[in-house]
């Protein structure tokens, strides 16, 4: 291992690892008389490319199909942090989210794991296809540790000398598992192995696997799946499933049941009266279950809820248990007989679907022991929740992190600091860490003053905070939620143990302490293991939206089960036991200060009234995402989600006369509680049914199977019903929609005269057509309005499609050779999934390609009809294509298939091209812009550079101007602004600037950065729009000088950096950028092309990350890394002197993935309408817009108080330019005033507006 910085703390020796990738941005202070050390945690690459530099690594999905699922594994870099106990020196080695691999005292090696979803009754197995490894050398591995109760290090002596690599599969499945009737995998990648004798480790930076799916395995196979996936669930299946995109069995993502258990006491019943009410009252159905129906025994209760699971229609999602072990109010828990511990749990309750150790639902203890406790806590959470405490709001946004490093346990500080980082990132405001003593005042006083987090990574004892510090709090309704994993938090069997403290502090009227915590049973948990649950905690909460309390603990499991099971099941099974909560496992933790919110709703309802439209604001701002509960008694119990513009039109079922309630709530935003009274009117008429007509008869068009298919004409009779006490006469119905995948064509009609009470049938039906683009499941929602006279009533009337779904399964190549290179012509017949629900008509499939480098040579190619959940291949009608010779090696050209058929039903999948893989004398890229480098090895390339130095240097023979910077030493760092002398276009931008600084790099545009630390591009490390050939800490020495000089002759621009002196090393430097003139060295898009080149290049920074090579885009987002950290991009040979590197995007490489075979533009973009101002339906407007790729769009039109008025465009759209005109009516057809409005446009979930005036 090269010598990195040496920035050491002193740490008292402790018992570590088994951490993942944590931020340590300082050295840890400690003891200073301990003998540990512990170093700066840097970054090692173990690939190069445009991706900004992380450890974070990424399973991607290459191709899936019934058969077999194939999976890329990349690890961008390795954490290594250099730790010293007692004279020998150890790295930990991690990347982020690692399980760690090897018994105690044995070094250790991270692992990283996934889940993947498989058919339900088929057998898995796994075939290695590829890796790619590099050696890294000088590296002694941290030993696994042991228990989390202090003592020596742990070194196995013979580990640390054996000779070799042991054998050991790259990747690996696991036994079938349900997630809550979701049958999955484990797949464990292992990208390290460690040669002790040499110090050597392999490290994979690239594993390519292939799953296939084939014969049967019964084990774990569903018996049932819930008609209702709940949305924790699907949030936690979409960030650890790598093959999961939502349900794909028809299941509808909502809201699950919400169960209490508990004793059969009337007493307790009463005091849970409010909790019932809010928790049913915020969306999830409640059911309450005494002893007497579920039984008195743990066996017993538990077999009460698995049949709840298997039966229910709506099964549990949450389950609180009410009451301690014993005493008052008690319900029994288990004990776990992995190890001779015997620690308690509550884990098995939740183990539903099957004996495996994945959580099938969020369990929680109320953990109270008196009746007065109980209404303590029922009034702490509702409370907490529904009214937060506003008096002061500082707190909304603090934490308290306490990481004890006694006896070496670094990683407990690491933790705290890997969790800062992200509380910081999402507006956390101060955030106590705690690392040294004195611990119990100085938690005491962070604690007082108000935290919404608190978590402690130590030992046992907690560095002396105890029960009793727990009750003495004065925090007041500053509630905590506490994460406290170390041994002996969690006995709550016994005495009042720490998570039981947090949740009974406090009194009547009067609460302090926690509102929920997690503690861990029994006196012998391991470091690791504690900290991977921490680990999987607190990502839920914090990064991936899982912010209730038992969802953040069921993560926290659910990432032990990735890290260890494979290797270590009884450990899984012992953590999952002893990590336990207590409190609501449905309580919700503010993460922010809650925000204001306003809600429109009719204040009254009439009985028989189908729809309720609500609107919800922010801040003058539409609130997306909004969670409404209508509720009133069993007639009404619906929710739904604010959509963009802040509105949720809610079907309610035509209730009966009383009071509904509606609830408003919203992560971090301060709920609304408020009331819709529903009464008898004289008159209303209201939707209570229709036919639906597509016999081909009359008007209508279709298949006669009484459903709404694409590309049929519907006739729709409707009838409805008088809810009045009056007879209504005279009445006409209205049908309209916005939906963008339907059209209404008759949308008025007569109806007759129906009595009080009395239903009636619209005198004609209506004339809707459906268009051949509506998606399977995709729900047409109309507005029927029924006018009478004055008086106007407005209905829902929803209407399902069903289509077929094509979905890209194979990619078959005939004609070429083993793999698809430059120059070749073939054949590809396309394997199609029909995963819609109704059968396909034979269809005609139509290819487009992204790259100019794949010609499509015949487009045409025909598909046999297949039946819902079949497959089909254009096997005997292919598509052909001919790849040019100057297509770059390693080419993933994008490829869309439009599919027709001929009744004109219309869908389109993706997939990609690929061709063989480059090396080092193949070009490297592209980034997301279209950037490639070549250097002057690629000598296939006509592209390629020819090194040719220019001297520039007046010293040296050259003609260049000092650009006069002032850095003649360490850190004198300097940047100056020059004018360019001819516009020069980078990322799609022109620039007539350019600065220009001492330290390697220049950047398009003005910049007063100077910057000498290098770090990874792209990143914010560094200035926008950087170009650097050489960036590091250097300086110039006499007249060793940067100089710039503008050759007219060669219509190009030169800066040397000319034998300047690198700080670090003292080594000489000599390199250059020339920026080509655009115009007269032309390229497809405009872009000019950079070329760097080395006179004299020695890359030898060891101290300070080496140099960074490569360019980067306006938002750091973007960009090409050819070298960090002395780490090489696969396609860029070493740099040395006499090398150039050329960046360009090169002719025909540009990506379109449009039919027309335009650039799909580089970014989102909406345009100025025109005209503007326009005068309505006798001058409409045009809004265009640009999209980057094919995404969701939502595009509407709304008034200067936000309303909603019309919805222009909703659904998926392709990359390029948009042009949708508006008339100046709104979405039932009527004009609207003139006045200002905007045009709003959601995609992909960016949000752009604008204004624009109507003058009629």
């Amino acid at each position: 291992m090269q010598p990195k910085t040496r920035v050491w703390a002193v740490i008292p020796a402790c018992i570590v690892f088994g951490l993942a990738a944590l931020a340590l941005p300082a050295p840890v202070s400690a003891d200073p008389t301990a003998g540990v050390l512990v170093g700066e945690r840097t970054l090692v690459p173990l690939a190069g490319g445009a991706g900004m530099l992380e450890d974070r690594p990424s399973v991607k999905v290459l191709s899936e199909s019934e058969a077999e699922l194939r999976l890329e594994f990349t690890l961008p870099a390795l954490a290594v942090q250099p730790i010293e106990v007692d004279g020998t020196a150890y790295q930990a080695v991690e990347f982020d989210g690692c399980g760690l691999e090897g018994e105690i005292g044995e070094p250790g090696l991270p692992t990283f794991s996934r889940l993947v979803m498989i058919p339900d009754r088929a057998g898995v197995s796994v075939e290695v296809e590829a890796v790619e490894t590099r050696e890294l050398t000088g590296y002694r591995p941290f030993p696994v540790q042991g228990a989390d109760t202090g003592g020596a290090l742990a070194v196995d002596a013979a580990a640390y000398a054996a000779a070799g690599y042991e054998p050991a599969d790259p990747a690996r499945v696991g036994d079938p598992a349900l997630a809550r009737g979701l049958r999955v995998v484990p797949i464990t990648f292992r990208p390290l192995r460690y040669d002790a004798s040499r110090g050597v480790i392999e490290a994979a930076a690239r594993i390519e696997v292939r799953l296939r799916f084939a014969g049967e395995d019964l084990r774990n196979t569903p018996a049932r799946r819930d008609q209702i996936l709940p949305r924790s669930f699907d949030a936690l299946y979409r960030a650890l499933v790598v093959n999961y995109d939502g349900p794909r069995d028809g299941r509808e993502v909502g809201l699950g049941t919400y169960v209490i258990v508990c004793p059969n006491n009337s007493s307790v019943l009463t005091r849970l009266e409010p909790l019932v009410e809010w928790r049913t009252r915020k969306g999830n159905p409640v059911y309450v279950a005494t002893t007497a129906e579920t039984g008195t025994t743990k066996e017993a209760i538990q077999a009460w809820l698995r049949s709840a699971y298997q039966t229910w229609p709506n099964p549990p999602e949450y389950i609180a248990l009410i009451g301690d072990t014993g005493g008052t109010i008690a319900i029994p828990h288990w004990t776990e007989n992995y190890t001779s511990y015997h620690g308690e749990t509550d884990f098995p309750y939740s183990q539903l679907d099957g004996p495996d150790l994945l959580p099938d639902a969020h369990i929680g203890r109320i953990s109270v022991d008196t009746y007065d406790r109980l209404q303590m806590y029922v009034d702490k959470i509702v409370s907490y929740e529904s009214t937060p405490y506003m008096a002061q709001t500082a707190w909304y946004t603090r934490a308290t992190l306490v990481g004890d490093a006694y006896h070496s346990k670094i990683t407990c500080v690491q933790v705290q600091q890997w969790i800062k980082r992200r509380l910081l990132e999402i507006g956390y405001t101060a955030v106590d860490t705690i690392f040294a003593s004195p611990f119990v005042s100085q938690m005491t006083a962070s604690l007082n003053q108000g935290s919404t987090a608190f978590c402690y990574r130590g030992w046992l004892g907690m560095s002396g905070w105890g029960t009793g510090h727990v009750a003495a709090l004065t925090n007041g309704r500053k509630l905590v939620y506490a994460v406290n994993l170390t041994c002996g938090t969690g006995n709550f069997s016994s005495s009042t143990t720490m998570s039981e403290a947090w949740i009974r502090a406090g009194s009547l009227g009067a609460p302090t302490g926690g509102i929920a915590s997690v503690g861990t049973a029994t006196s012998g948990t391991q470091t690791r293991f504690n900290n991977i649950v921490t680990q999987g905690i607190w990502r839920g909460m914090l990064w991936e939206g899982l912010h209730t309390f038992g969802e953040s603990l069921t993560r926290g499991k659910y990432e032990l089960y990735l890290s260890y099971f494979q290797f270590q099941p009884n450990p899984v099974g012992t953590y999952a036991s002893w990590n336990n909560l207590m409190g609501d496992p449905a309580g919700e933790m503010w993460t922010g200060v809650p925000q204001a919110i306003s809600v429109t709703h009719p204040p009254e309802l009439a009985v028989g009234a189908n729809a309720v439209a609500v609107d919800v604001f922010s801040g003058g701002q539409p609130v997306a995402g909004a969670l409404v509960s209508l509720w009133m008694g069993t007639d009404t119990y619906v929710q739904g989600y604010t959509a963009a513009d802040g509105r949720a039109d809610l079907p309610v079922g035509a209730p009966a006369a009383g009071t509904m309630k509606i609830t408003v709530t919203k992560h971090d935003h301060h709920p609304y509680l408020g009331t819709i009274a529903v009464g008898q009117a004289q008159r209303f008429v209201g939707y209570a049914g229709h036919l639906v007509d597509d016999d081909g008869e009359g008007w209508s068009e279709g298949n006669a199977d009484g459903q709404a298919n694409p590309v049929e004409l519907l006739e729709l009779p409707v009838k409805v019903r008088n809810h009045g006490t009056q007879p209504v006469a005279g009445a006409t119905a209205t049908l309209s929609t916005v939906d963008p995948y339907a059209v209404v064509h008759s949308g008025s009609s007569g109806l007759p005269d129906i009595p009080a009470g009395g239903d009636g049938w619209t005198l004609s039906p209506f004339e809707v057509s459906v268009l051949g683009t509506a998606p399977d499941g995709h729900v047409l929602r109309f507005g029927l309005d029924i006018q009478a006279g004055a008086e106007t009533w407005h209905s829902l009337l929803d209407l399902p499609v069903c289509a077929p779904a094509f979905g890209f399964s194979i990619l078959n190549t005939h004609g070429f050779g083993a793999r698809i290179d430059p120059g070749e012509s073939g054949e590809l017949s396309v394997v199609l999934v029909n995963g819609g629900s109704t059968a396909s008509a034979p269809v005609t499939g139509t290819l487009h390609s992204g790259s100019g480098w794949i010609l499509v040579t015949d487009a045409t190619g025909s598909f046999p009809a297949v039946a819902a959940g079949g497959t089909t291949e254009n096997a005997v009608d292919r598509f052909g294509i001919f790849v040019s010779g100057e297509a770059y090696l390693g080419l993933q050209a994008p490829m869309l298939l439009v599919l027709r058929s001929d009744a004109g039903v219309t869908d389109s999948v993706r997939f990609v091209v690929s061709l063989t893989p480059g090396g080092t004398n193949a070009p490297g890229g592209p980034d997301g812009y279209g950037y490639y480098f070549l250097d002057n090895t690629d000598t296939a390339y006509p592209d390629a550079p020819v090194y040719s130095w220019v001297e520039i240097d007046p010293a040296h023979g050259g003609a260049g101007v000092s650009c006069g910077l002032n850095d003649f030493g360490a850190w004198q760092d300097d940047s100056k602004v020059f004018d360019l002398p001819f516009p020069f276009r980078f990322y799609g931008e022109d620039f007539t600037r350019v600065t220009i600084c001492s330290n390697g790099w220049i950047a398009m545009g003005s910049t007063h950065l100077t910057t000498g630390q290098n770090w990874p591009i792209p990143g914010t490390g560094g200035p926008n729009y950087m170009i650097a050939p050489m960036w590091d800490d250097l300086y110039q020495s006499g007249a060793n000088k940067v100089y710039h000089r503008y050759d007219a002759a060669q219509h190009r621009y030169i800066v040397q950096w000319s034998r300047l002196i690198n700080h670090y090393s003292g080594s000489t430097e000599n390199f250059e950028v020339i920026l080509y003139d655009p115009l007269h060295y032309p390229t497809e898009t405009g872009d000019g092309i950079i070329v760097f080149q080395y006179h004299t290049f020695l890359n030898n920074d060891t101290v300070n990350q080496y140099c960074t090579v490569g360019i980067q885009n306006g938002d750091l987002s973007d960009g090409l890394q050819c070298s960090y950290f002395n780490q090489y991009h696969p396609n860029m040979p070493t740099i040395q002197a006499g090398r150039a590197i050329k960046f360009l995007v090169p002719a025909g490489a540009t990506f379109s993935a449009a039919p027309e075979g335009e650039r799909a533009p580089a970014r989102l973009a909406l345009h100025a309408n025109a005209p503007n101002p326009f005068a309505g339906p006798t001058g409409p407007t045009t809004i265009r817009f640009d999209l980057p790729a094919r995404v969701p769009v939502r595009l509407e039109i709304c008034d200067v108080a936000g309303r909603a008025v019309r919805t222009l465009a909703l659904g998926d759209l392709g990359p390029g330019g948009h042009a949708i005109p508006w008339n100046g009516l709104d979405g039932r057809g009527n004009p609207v005033e003139s006045g200002a409005y905007f045009y709003i446009l959601d995609a992909g979930g960016e949000r752009v507006a604008r204004r624009m005036m109507l003058l009629r």
